[in-house]
C-alpha cells in the first residue's frame, strides 16, 4: 500500500511540475513573439538569419 502512495504522489508531482513547465514555456513564448513585432524586420536582419541557418 505505501509504494502504492508513493507512485500515486510522484505520478501527480510529475503532472504538476509538466503543467508548470508548460505554462512558463507559453508565457516566454508569448512575451518573446510580442517584443520581436514591436520593429519591422529589415533586410540586414533577414539576410544575416537565412545567412547563419546557410552556414551551419
Amino acid at each position: 500500500m505505501a509504494l502504492e502512495l508513493r507512485e500515486a504522489v510522484s505520478s501527480r508531482l510529475l503532472v504538476l511540475f509538466a503543467f508548470g513547465l508548460i505554462a512558463l514555456l507559453y508565457l516566454a513564448t508569448e512575451e518573446l513573439l510580442v517584443e520581436a513585432h514591436e520593429k519591422p524586420d529589415s533586410l540586414l536582419i533577414t539576410s544575416c538569419f537565412f545567412v547563419s541557418f546557410w552556414l551551419c
